[in-house]
């Protein structure tokens, strides 16, 4: 089991954590640059990612997402 822990100064921690297998979290999705983790997304349809506006306000182009690579049961050969 999972647990979030909460204190009054507004500080939290998550205990009693694993690490995920491979595939085990198909929709969630890694915003990246130059190879770096920088915000974390929802995918909600095979093209469209969400993600909080706070990872991607800085941006005024769209992201090319390599898809394939990572969900390649989404896509017909």
């Amino acid at each position: 089991q999972k647990y979030v822990v909460s204190s009054v100064d507004g500080t939290f921690k998550v205990e009693n954590v694993s690490e995920a297998s491979a595939n085990s979290w198909p929709w969630h999705v890694s915003l990246q640059s130059h190879d770096t983790h920088y915000c974390s997304g929802v995918l909600v349809q095979p093209r469209w990612v969400l993600a909080p506006r706070h990872c991607c306000g800085f941006l005024f182009y769209f992201i090319p997402i390599h898809l394939f690579y990572f969900f390649p049961h989404l896509f017909s050969k």
